[in-house]
């Protein structure tokens, strides 16, 4: 969330840098001058390791134009990101070392993120229309700021995603919330994740759902996701190292199914492994494009509708490691 800088609150521009891990974060806030003016607030998340942006806009005190997780990962022309990179390595990232900057720290108090957990989901979620109260609950219980790198944990709660390493992303809080609610978990259900990335999807379903079987075809993030959902009591989320295009069989039928990958088509096997009666959410279209996020409900006698809901752009599905 923007906080104001200190000093004249009528200055007309505001800059505020904050450098994270693999990550350059540029916010700009700009008003008319008047203390009642409305703001329009820039902000650009740059992924240096990706070498792409990773967020959009803002104006006045709510969101009114969001570029979603999908948007996140368009890659720019080559010139643009050598342009983009050059102007953070010399004017940008130097700028951090001088004068007090505003915004993201990775020093909090751990009641301090209890508080932002609690903003970001009045002002990022329930704000956009996610009603679920279960969904709400659950967004204010899991510790966002532990599913991502140590040196993040002050971006965790913003309104955008983070990295998390391996060209992995962990999604931008609305999205999880959204997602989640298209699948209407209730407490008896047993669900499926694909992509367990940090695990931080698989730990919000955790809260609603009886049990959570999420698949993860990276070893490193899925043995670390398994420990982290260990360490905090998640004793009801299993983590499987795998090729998720094939979900758990031994598992299945699962009540609800999510994917957080792209994949060019709805995979067979998780089409079979639906609960009837149950729904998935899945982006469905090519890599490094914009995608449609689907839902795929299996009705009482077996028969598959899908829906489009959204255009989103997620990475793109995995089916091997390396």
């Amino acid at each position: 969330m923007w906080k104001r800088p200190h000093g004249n609150p009528d200055d007309a521009d505001r800059f505020m840098l904050s450098v994270i891990i693999g990550s350059v974060c540029l916010r700009v806030r700009r008003t008319s001058g008047r203390r009642d003016s409305v703001a329009k607030e820039v902000i650009i998340v740059y992924d240096a390791q990706e070498c792409r942006p990773l967020y959009g806009v803002r104006m006045g005190n709510a969101t009114v134009c969001t570029v979603q997780e999908p948007y996140h990962a368009q890659p720019p022309r080559t010139g643009v990101c050598r342009a983009v990179g050059i102007f953070l390595l010399f004017f940008i990232i130097p700028l951090s070392f001088f004068g007090q900057t505003h915004g993201f720290s990775s020093k909090v108090p751990e009641e301090g993120y209890e508080k932002r957990r609690y903003d970001m989901v009045a002002t990022q979620i329930a704000a956009r229309g996610i009603k679920d109260e279960a969904v709400l609950r659950a967004m204010r219980r899991v510790p966002r700021h532990l599913f991502v790198p140590e040196g993040s944990r002050g971006a965790a709660y913003g309104d955008f995603p983070v990295s998390i390493g391996y060209g992995q992303t962990i999604s931008q809080p609305y999205i999880v919330a959204f997602m989640t609610e298209l699948l209407q978990p209730e407490q008896g259900d047993i669900a499926l994740e694909v992509g367990t990335g940090s695990g931080y999807q698989a730990a919000v379903l955790g809260e609603i759902a009886k049990e959570v079987f999420t698949v993860e075809i990276i070893p490193p993030l899925g043995r670390a996701a398994e420990r982290r959902l260990k360490e905090l009591g998640y004793e009801n989320i299993t983590v499987k190292v795998a090729d998720g295009y094939y979900g758990w069989e031994e598992h299945a039928p699962f009540d609800c199914i999510v994917v957080t990958a792209a994949s060019d088509h709805i995979p067979p096997p998780l089409v079979q492994q639906l609960k009837k009666g149950g729904k998935m959410a899945i982006p469905v279209g090519h890599p490094f494009s914009v995608q449609d996020l689907m839902v795929v409900e299996k009705s009482e006698d077996g028969e598959i509708k899908t829906r489009n809901v959204l255009p989103v752009r997620f990475v793109p599905f995995r089916r091997t490691w390396k």
